[in-house]
């Protein structure tokens, strides 16, 4: 005998796996930040993603001293971000109200970079790359959550 999965759970599992993966992402990023510092974690995604883009070789990027203390500073910030992404994603459907307040975080870093290439010129492409991802990702985690949501709602004891 089966039994039918709850109304939503496939969305659930889609919303829990992609913020597992933003999660760990984010971890691993701000370790390479912290470890590694901000130069080489930079210049190890601009060749990456010109890899898997087929791009051109890209220019190493170099910081000073005032940004890569900056880099240092935040990368814990951006470790404890993936850990509560991973958290959270690994409890849902009990923690559903926290995805839309991640969601936006994630979102306000994607404008902040908007923000600073309008006031100081495009960055390089492979960060072009991430403040779209940073724009786009959001809005997919709150469509999945909004179904999540609802559903979880609807199947909830009165």
């Amino acid at each position: 005998m089966t039994t039918a999965a709850a109304p939503g759970s496939e969305y659930v599992r889609v919303l829990g796996a992609a913020m597992i993966a933003l999660g760990a992402s984010a971890v691993m990023i701000g370790l390479s930040i912290y470890l590694l510092g901000g130069a080489a974690t930079g210049n190890a995604t601009q060749a990456l993603v010109a890899r898997l883009s087929g791009g051109a070789l890209f220019v190493p990027w170099i910081t000073d001293p005032t940004m890569e203390s900056e880099f240092g500073f935040y990368a814990p910030l951006w470790i404890a971000f993936g850990l509560v992404l991973i958290v959270t994603a690994r409890d849902l459907p009990r923690t559903l109200y926290r995805v839309p307040l991640l969601a936006t975080l994630f979102f306000a870093g994607g404008v902040g970079r908007g923000l600073a290439w309008a006031r100081v010129g495009p960055p390089r492409s492979a960060f072009v790359v991430l403040m779209v991802i940073e724009l786009v990702l959001p809005l997919f985690l709150i469509a999945l959550w909004a179904v999540a949501w609802r559903s979880n709602r609807a199947t909830a004891p009165t």
